[in-house]
């Protein structure tokens, strides 16, 4: 069975997923995409196709470069599942790391300033952004954060209007959001 169209259309799903991971504000974009290129690749073809992959491990090794262009904390439940499959089939010490510090964020076990400590990450975070429900809205309200604001206007500053843009739109949808400079008192965003 021929699969040049299907790789055709993956390798076009990467090409725009390094694109807007490479374009201030355009990274949201890459939540579909992902998905999109996640099915393309695990349910349209098979597990070696000459010329572009030769195993499974192959495919497995495709997804974890996929998820270099994602921001995985906004959707961790599906990265859980895909680097689950990573590890299955091309396990790496990065991979493992990084699948057990999503594990971490989505586990209520774990308090945000555990997380933090553990991770050794700087910054807090609202805690709904570890929710199922975020995962499940947040490409709808960055996508409308991108209509209402010109991110080609990005400069010094522009962090504050992005994350007032984006409380309101989550208040819209009767969410309660704090953003960085309210969850870190005394630290100095620009």
């Amino acid at each position: 069975m021929d699969y040049e169209k299907d790789v055709k259309m993956l390798g076009g799903v990467f090409e725009a997923m390094i694109h807007n991971h490479q374009t201030m504000g355009m990274d949201f974009k890459n939540i579909y995409l992902a998905r999109v290129a996640v099915e393309i690749l695990m349910h349209h073809l098979p597990d070696s196709v000459p010329g572009e992959f030769d195993s499974v491990a192959g495919k497995a090794r495709l997804l974890e470069q996929m998820l270099e262009y994602c921001t995985e904390t906004d959707m961790p439940r599906f990265c859980i599942t895909l680097r689950e499959t990573i590890d299955r089939h091309a396990p790496s010490e990065d991979n493992t790391r990084t699948l057990e510090m999503l594990r971490d964020y989505v586990s209520p076990k774990f308090t945000m300033d555990e997380w933090i400590k553990k991770w050794n990450r700087h910054l807090r975070f609202d805690p709904i952004e570890r929710s199922e429900m975020w995962e499940e809205i947040i490409y709808d309200v960055e996508r409308e954060v991108s209509h209402r604001l010109e991110f080609d206007k990005w400069c010094m500053g522009f962090c504050f209007e992005y994350w007032s843009v984006k409380r309101d739109v989550l208040h819209e949808q009767g969410v309660r959001w704090r953003t960085p400079t309210e969850m870190n008192p005394g630290v100095m965003f620009d």
